[in-house]
């Protein structure tokens, strides 16, 4: 039988699993509108991750798909 303290750490993991998978989803935004995955010398990349630092500057990360 979980303890108390247990069942609260174990809550407590699974609370910032959670939020952190939403978190890299909303990370995925194609601010560029480039449609993917992209192939580039036979080589297929996905975007990982995506930023908008400021009005006129976005970053988009894509790394080697699987």
């Amino acid at each position: 039988m979980l303890t108390r303290l247990t069942r609260a750490i174990l809550v407590a993991a699974l609370t910032m699993l959670a939020s952190h998978v939403a978190a890299q989803d909303a990370d995925k935004v194609d601010r560029l509108n480039v449609p993917g995955p992209i192939t580039f010398q036979n080589k297929s990349y996905s975007l990982a991750w995506s930023s908008e630092p400021s009005e006129n500057y976005i970053k988009q990360e894509y790394v080697p798909a699987g």
